[in-house]
């Protein structure tokens, strides 16, 4: 059985469609859109989105040692991670494996985690085997607290109207209220445009809810709307964000990761789990794969709408499809999240994973599309935008 959120209510009255993020006891119900997924998707390239964010997890660890143990665990370099700041950092396994990719919310006498919602028990259990004689307390509060988030071009300006906090540059983080909820704000750009993430104690997410939308409709200019996965989805792969258990997960390493590398780990800070076989690889100059970008030509076929009339769609390649080195080629990789740029002409855009060797600028690919191919080329860079 699927969990519902708190905000459930107001949502449906919004007139959400909902699917379901998960599996098991950590499946939960999420917004897919709000009616229109192009409006939605407009909102967040001119105006502002307001979004639900049931698929994430808070993790609460407090006490003077907890930054010495984040230290020795993660691979990010953290002796620089003071108060009203966010780091991005790595959970791996012994044998260098990516357990979780964690944002780190550092305030003076607690630290937030911020992670995907199906690994938040395990991580919990894993990170607390490691606390012995430290001074540390580690809860998972995702049950308590409630996670929404803000993003567009007129996001700061909502926000500063609620809290009157200026501009927040992106990896800072502010404690502060909205209509006398506290509100935690960090910044985090996922989405290609200024994104405020905002955590909040659950009794009062209706209310700070309730008080962004009354915001938005005092101010047309804002042009704040709902916003579902779908429009959202197509937003952060047109920004080249990749995300946790989709385009990467426990069978990857972090040298895997390229260009995102750097951001989450440190190559120059003391051991760390798993430490030894990251080292190795990068000291060996490359991994077996990589992640990377394919932008695929667009092809429109004529299909039959449900009214029964002639409909123009194009060709997307689904998550999953293999990628090959010729049309009728060998498999060099696979699709792990797919769609069609609006940005771009309603091209077909792609992350991948594929052969380092291949990963590079200009290489022509192909999409298996089961009864024909679909060519694409790798783009230098993870952003399409």
């Amino acid at each position: 059985m699927t969990k519902t959120d708190p905000l459930r209510k107001r949502l449906i009255e919004s007139e959400a469609t909902w699917l379901v993020y998960g599996q098991g006891e950590t499946a939960v119900e999420m917004p897919s859109s709000f009616g229109s997924v192009e409006l939605e998707y407009a909102a967040i390239r001119k105006g502002c989105v307001l979004l639900d964010q049931p698929q994430r997890a808070t993790i609460r660890l407090t006490g003077d040692d907890r930054r010495g143990l984040m230290s020795r665990l993660f691979t990010q370099e953290l002796k620089d991670l003071d108060t009203g700041m966010c780091k991005r950092a790595l959970w791996l396994s012994k044998v260098g494996r990516i357990d979780a990719d964690v944002r780190i919310v550092e305030f003076e006498n607690e630290t937030y985690l911020d992670l995907d919602r199906n690994i938040a028990s395990a991580s919990v259990d894993s990170i607390d085997r490691y606390i012995i004689a430290d001074d540390v307390v580690i809860e998972d509060i995702t049950g308590s607290w409630r996670r929404l988030a803000l993003h567009g071009p007129t996001a700061q300006t909502l926000l500063e109207r609620l809290t009157g906090i200026g501009a927040l540059d992106e990896g800072a983080a502010v404690d502060t209220m909205i209509a006398s909820v506290r509100v935690i704000i960090d910044r985090q750009d996922s989405l290609g445009v200024p994104g405020y993430e905002l955590l909040i104690d659950s009794s009062g997410a209706h209310t700070v809810d309730e008080a962004i939308i009354e915001a938005g409709e005092a101010d047309e200019s804002l042009r704040l709307r709902r916003a579902g996965w779908l429009a959202c989805n197509t937003a952060r792969i047109e920004a080249g964000w990749p995300l946790f258990l989709t385009d990467f997960g426990p069978d990857s390493i972090p040298n895997e990761l390229g260009e995102l590398m750097p951001d989450r780990v440190s190559m120059t800070k003391g051991c760390y789990l798993g430490q030894e076989v990251v080292a190795r690889i990068y000291a060996q100059g490359k991994p077996k794969r990589l992640l990377a970008a394919v932008r695929f030509d667009r092809e429109v076929v004529t299909g039959i709408a449900d009214d029964g009339s002639e409909e123009e769609r194009t060709i997307q390649p689904h998550t999953a499809a293999s990628l090959l080195d010729s049309p009728d080629g060998k498999v060099i990789g696979a699709i792990t999240s797919s769609t069609l740029s609006p940005m771009l002409g309603d091209v077909p855009i792609a992350l991948v994973t594929m052969k380092t060797d291949l990963a590079t600028e200009g290489t022509v690919v192909h999409a298996d599309l089961g009864n024909k191919s679909l060519r694409g080329i790798v783009q230098g860079q993870l952003r399409f935008l």
